[in-house]
């Protein structure tokens, strides 16, 4: 575990006290779904958060967590999605338009593929919605009903200690999120619930995306799926993640390699 930032080009920097919390390894083939809740930004308002869970054992591998404005938070997420193998991402839209905004941020700027954003089911289509797919919609829709289906699925999740490696900070939020007086639930007094959603959101969605079974080429390492170069381009480049290698990234542990020019050599 440590924290730290991950710059525009996917490089890990060590910060002290960056917005990321990395609480496990990222695994060259990895399958992972990012969640996220967003804030306005403030400095002294609400935080934004984002968590980033692993498809293939619902383990939490890395937390983002802190202010930043909303457009400038969908370019995070880009980021974080490149750099988790493409991730899928959802981002929760509904309860205002910072969420709405940051999908367009990731979609129409960012240029993440629209087919990694999660998508909603949208019950009230109007004559003259301008959509081509109308019911619809990018991102996670919270409303009365969604929020107490998820809340009820994450507290049974802890209540089997399903969810590995929760932080301090999770689980005092998850503390302080109670029932109120109306029966609706919600953050105590001066307490806030951006980890709660996150996570709420995040493993409701896990059963929709399921890891996919890579396709192998002759190419391929059978073992790690990877192949250490792509010819037309000139680069080392994983055939599955796309992910480019960089400094002394090694992608499978049963190779090592030493480099010929633009040519990688793998040797058993």
């Amino acid at each position: 575990a440590g924290r730290g930032i991950i710059d525009s080009t996917g490089r890990v920097i060590p910060v002290k006290n960056g917005a990321i919390r990395f609480l496990s390894r990222t695994q060259p083939d990895g399958q992972y779904l990012i969640s996220a809740d967003v804030a306005e930004g403030l400095e002294h308002g609400d935080y934004s958060c984002a968590v980033i869970i692993d498809r293939k054992n619902g383990q939490l591998v890395a937390e983002w967590h802190g202010h930043q404005d909303y457009v400038e938070f969908g370019s995070t997420l880009a980021i974080l999605g490149r750099h988790y193998n493409n991730a899928v991402i959802a981002v929760e839209a509904g309860v205002s338009a910072h969420g709405t905004s940051a999908l367009m941020q990731l979609k129409n700027v960012e240029k993440y593929p629209p087919e990694l954003l999660h998508q909603s089911e949208h019950d009230r289509p109007k004559s003259d919605d301008p959509y081509q797919r109308p019911l619809r919609r990018f991102g996670w829709i919270t409303n009365r009903i969604s929020i107490t289906i998820i809340i009820d699925h994450l507290a049974n999740l802890i209540s089997r200690r399903d969810i590995p490696q929760l932080t301090l900070e999770q689980i005092y939020e998850l503390r302080s999120y109670i029932r109120g007086k109306n029966g609706e639930t919600e953050a105590e007094s001066g307490a806030y619930d951006d980890r709660v959603m996150a996570l709420a959101i995040g493993y409701y969605l896990l059963r929709a995306y399921p890891p996919k079974k890579p396709k192998l080429r002759d190419d391929t390492c059978k073992t790690c799926v990877h192949r250490g170069l792509n010819r037309a381009l000139k680069i080392e480049m994983c055939n599955y993640s796309k992910k480019i290698l960089q400094g002394g990234d090694i992608w499978c542990p049963a190779y090592r390699y030493r480099r010929v020019g633009v040519e990688t050599i793998f040797t058993a």
